[in-house]
């Protein structure tokens, strides 16, 4: 029987050893896959790329963490959020090169991540980098493709305009002095900006001491019936330009009017609308007016070199609401995104089925060391067969005389031989058998 129970508790033992992990049944089914939602964008513009990530078929480890860099040069404007199956993901750092991602691959195989950016205020193409890490000891760590983003200038329409003043009185005159600001991407060569007046106004004129006289500080300007083009050639981002519409007669009813202004990128191009055209207000007379800027004195809006001007930085927009809802928060050295997935389960089966024979193999090993001792004992005189420990006191001896009888008796399994002597007293009756052999 013993013996029975020692090679069930060795199967047992090699069967719960052999029992193949369900956390890495696929032996490592490769690397997860990712996209983004736009391969390209405009420069400078507010936007929200969406990157969703795929776990392999098989992985090594439910223990998930993905580590998603961030280019340079990107902007982020809210905290980055995340979405994937019953909410089992999160992100759970953020920086400005990376964000980490956490998910439980038991429950949920992909997530989305939204992270809102602003585009770098130029041309350019950049990549995004992702790393995955499973869980183990030693981790199993995967660097997944980049994801190349292009980034785009528009190719005409660019930059802002702006007029000073923006109110006068009815009927008046006085010099309006419009400024132009090139866009994040500038203005290539043969760069062009257009600007068209308003009926009631003055019709603009290319004659000096005129009214209406329309001037800046490069080549001379066109016209084209109340349309002024002025060849601004190469801008860079930031780099503004002046025009000057001199003492032109506003209209004599009030009201607002709109100087539209457009602009060319380069030779390639064609005029387009700016995004927004400057208003000026006309006020009835008895109305409050703005004083009017003198051009040749008074405190005139300085104008800008046309080599190269004065620069200014383009306005911070403002962060669009997290994707997915919330109030997000962001550091100003916020950019960054990492995402982790829980713990693989425990199999138990292979468990209990180890237990189980390391008890058998244990209950064995003990019954055959128990034998070997009780054998030690038995020779030692230590213990005694049959009296439970009995002491040579609890056996009646009759003495007598004669040679001994010698019974020598063995016992039927592995244990010492052992001898009793018998020896009969002097008056006892002494039977003799004797066996005759063949």
């Amino acid at each position: 029987m013993w013996r029975s129970r020692a090679r069930l508790g060795l199967c047992a033992i090699v069967v719960a050893l052999a029992w193949p992990a369900p956390a890495r049944a696929g032996g490592g089914g490769g690397t997860g896959t990712w996209y983004d939602s736009a391969a390209t964008v405009q420069a400078s513009a507010a936007t929200t790329l969406d990157f969703t990530y795929t776990a392999p078929a098989n992985p090594p480890s439910l223990d998930l963490t993905v580590t998603i860099g961030l280019p340079g040069d990107w902007m982020t404007t809210a905290s980055a959020t995340v979405s994937c199956q019953r909410s089992d993901c999160s992100v759970t750092a953020q920086s400005s090169t990376q964000i980490v991602v956490q998910m439980n691959l038991d429950v949920a195989t992909t997530f989305v991540l939204y992270y809102p950016a602003m585009a770098p205020g130029y041309a350019t193409s950049e990549s995004f980098t992702a790393t995955e890490e499973f869980g183990g000891n030693p981790p199993a760590t995967d660097q997944l493709a980049s994801l190349p983003i292009t980034v785009d200038c528009p190719a005409d329409g660019t930059g802002t305009m702006t007029v000073y003043p923006s109110a006068v009185t009815a009927g008046s005159s006085q010099t309006l002095t419009f400024t132009y600001t090139a866009g994040s991407c500038g203005v290539g060569a043969g760069g062009l900006v257009a600007l068209t007046v308003p009926g009631g106004w003055t019709t603009p004129s290319m004659t000096a001491g005129t009214t209406g006289y329309v001037t800046w500080a490069g080549a001379p300007v066109t016209l084209n019936g109340s349309t002024v083009t002025v060849p601004v050639g190469q801008l860079a981002p930031g780099q503004q330009v002046t025009i000057y519409y001199e003492m032109p007669q506003a209209p004599a009813s009030s009201g607002g009017y709109t100087f539209t202004a457009a602009e060319q990128s380069g030779t390639d191009g064609s005029l387009q609308d700016l995004a927004s055209s400057p208003p000026v207000t006309v006020t009835p007379l008895g109305g409050i007016a703005t004083a009017p800027a003198s051009h040749g004195g008074g405190t005139p809006t300085a104008p800008a070199s046309h080599g190269g001007g004065t620069s200014t930085a383009p306005a911070t927009p403002t962060a669009p609401a997290s994707h997915g809802g919330g109030t997000p928060t962001v550091s100003a050295s916020t950019s960054a995104v990492t995402v982790k997935t829980a713990h693989s389960p425990i199999d138990w089966l292979p468990i209990v089925v180890l237990v189980i024979g390391l008890v058998l193999a244990a209950g064995t090993a003990g019954r055959l060391t128990f034998r070997r001792l009780r054998r030690g004992w038995l020779r030692r005189g230590w213990l005694r067969r049959g009296g439970h420990g009995a002491v040579a006191a609890d056996v009646r001896t009759v003495p007598h005389t004669g040679p001994p009888a010698t019974v020598v008796i063995r016992d039927t399994g592995r244990r010492p031989a052992l001898t009793v002597r018998i020896e009969p007293h002097a008056g006892a009756a002494v039977t003799t058998i004797e066996e005759t052999r063949p």
